[in-house]
């Protein structure tokens, strides 16, 4: 698998510092107990919120969210000829000035081999 007896020490060096990153080590955390730690911090302040709504002797704390807007009260529909716009005088041709002045490409049909 490995050329040289340097890239395999290579690989496996450097896939130990990955498992360490990954895993931890004595002294610290991984990544993996670090998004644990998280995971049950979240879970724990779900409960106490829950707990909190539970009961409603206590004042719940409210977390502050944008406000929807009011739907307006009178709402009407326009008609479709308010909707179709008249396309008198508009002309819908392309503005092309002078299509003579384009460009001019020549293709020259032949041999393909090289002249003699």
């Amino acid at each position: 698998m490995f050329q040289s007896r340097g890239g395999a020490l290579f690989f496996v060096g450097l896939t130990l510092v990955g498992v360490a990153g990954l895993v931890g080590t004595e002294e610290t955390d991984g990544a993996i107990a670090s998004a644990t730690a998280q995971f049950e911090q979240q879970g724990e302040d779900f409960r106490e919120q829950a707990e909190a709504m539970s009961n409603p002797g206590e004042p719940v704390p409210v977390v502050a969210t944008e406000a929807e807007p009011a739907p307006p009260e009178d709402l009407e529909f326009a008609s479709d000829e308010d909707l179709i716009v008249d396309p008198t005088g508009i002309d819908p041709t392309p503005v092309i000035e002078d299509p003579a002045e384009g460009e001019v490409l020549e293709v020259e049909t032949g041999s393909s081999g090289p002249a003699e």
